[in-house]
């Protein structure tokens, strides 16, 4: 094995090589996708926030106290749904990177011996 690979979760003999170029390649693009997933949640989180605050602010001028109640509850509930939903996507797109990542490394290896 070759100073600048590394064995990544497999045999000395394959499936397992990865570059540290490739390594790098890997993290990177997977800070990436945390990036694009991260705006996606603040988006979504200042839409759904937006339009809880027009009804928390409608509420309010209604003296429905209890409506009020609800909507602070309903905006604790969006924001722990799109964090969930948050990180099974940086995970889901960690797997599928790091899979094409060894898959690719794989070919390379296989097409060598």
């Amino acid at each position: 094995m070759r100073d600048e690979e590394k064995n990544w979760g497999g045999s000395r003999e394959g499936a397992g090589r990865v570059s540290v170029i490739e390594r790098k390649n890997f993290y990177y693009r997977l800070s990436e996708a945390e990036h694009v997933i991260d705006k996606q949640v603040i988006s979504a989180f200042k839409k759904v926030e937006t339009e809880l605050i027009k009804e928390l602010a409608k509420a309010r001028k209604c003296k429905q106290y209890e409506v009020v109640e609800d909507v602070h509850r309903q905006m604790l509930q969006a924001r722990e749904k799109i964090m969930d939903a948050a990180k099974e996507a940086i995970m889901l797109e960690k797997n599928v990177i790091k899979d094409r990542l060894l898959n690719s490394s794989f070919e390379k290896v296989s097409d060598t011996h």
